[in-house]
């Protein structure tokens, strides 16, 4: 059965959708929700009866009959034509999570990846010394937004890539694509040598009780080689990452 997403681990990003939008109401908290984290399987099904998915009437839960229960109504102010703003309580907590809840909304993780990175976010999301930290792909990677990152986050994801790059290099110190076989030295010589993207084929992140080395040692086995064209097209559509195997058929087909 495919994973569902918590209630609560729909916080952060729905404050963050009615900050981007100063105030919004329900129906386009469930939209702007929806067409940002694309629910598939059992979240995507329709309600009996209903002309909500279980998706949006968990949307609808959230702003509606659970709004008090769920701290909504603490980090939200509710006006009478219906929409909703941030409270101070609401700001201050986007501000303290604003990195890695741009990051889950802006990435192109399909909707069960980005199930996972929510609620790790949610979990940590009140605590000002444990915060997930999540470790972002090639930045060329992701097209049409532009996102800053703090210095901490490229230091430590450029060593999970050279850690990769250290893991997947032979001893001839060439480094090939996992999926067409590409090698950058071989075409291009001593220019060439040690160059290659990494793909991480699930969300990376490091929860606070795991030190950096540790997560790195563990992520080795998540992250992949690909030269910049198989690597581009793994991500060629929006929320729908191909796995290396699906490229590799794609591309025997197609020789």
């Amino acid at each position: 059965m495919s994973k569902r997403i918590a209630e609560k681990a729909l916080i952060l990003p729905a404050l963050y959708l009615i900050k981007e939008n100063g105030s919004m109401n329900t129906s386009q908290i469930i939209k702007a929700l929806t067409d940002a984290l694309t629910p598939t399987g059992e979240d995507a099904e329709i309600l009996a009866g209903r002309k909500d998915t279980k998706f949006s009437q968990k949307v609808r839960n959230l702003m509606g009959s659970h709004y008090q229960s769920n701290g909504m109504s603490d980090l939200t102010i509710k006006h009478k034509n219906g929409e909703f703003s941030l409270s101070k309580a609401g700001e201050k907590l986007l501000k303290d999570n604003i990195k890695n809840t741009e990051l889950l909304l802006l990435s192109d993780f399909n909707y069960e990846q980005k199930e996972t990175v929510a609620q790790a976010i949610q979990r940590t999301s009140k605590n000002k010394t444990d915060k997930v930290f999540i470790y972002d792909e090639n930045e060329e990677i992701t097209e049409g937004k532009v996102k800053t990152k703090p210095s901490k986050t490229k230091i430590r994801s450029k060593k999970l890539h050279d850690a990769a790059i250290k893991e997947y290099t032979s001893k001839d110190g060439s480094i090939k694509c996992a999926v067409c076989g590409f090698d950058f030295k071989n075409v291009y010589g001593e220019l060439g040598e040690g160059f290659i993207e990494i793909h991480h084929e699930k969300p990376i992140y490091q929860m606070p009780s795991a030190g950096t080395t540790a997560c790195i040692k563990d992520a080795i086995k998540y992250v992949k080689p690909l030269c910049s064209n198989c690597h581009r097209m793994i991500h060629r559509k929006k929320n729908v990452i191909l796995t290396i195997q699906q490229l590799k058929d794609i591309l025997d087909k197609n020789r």
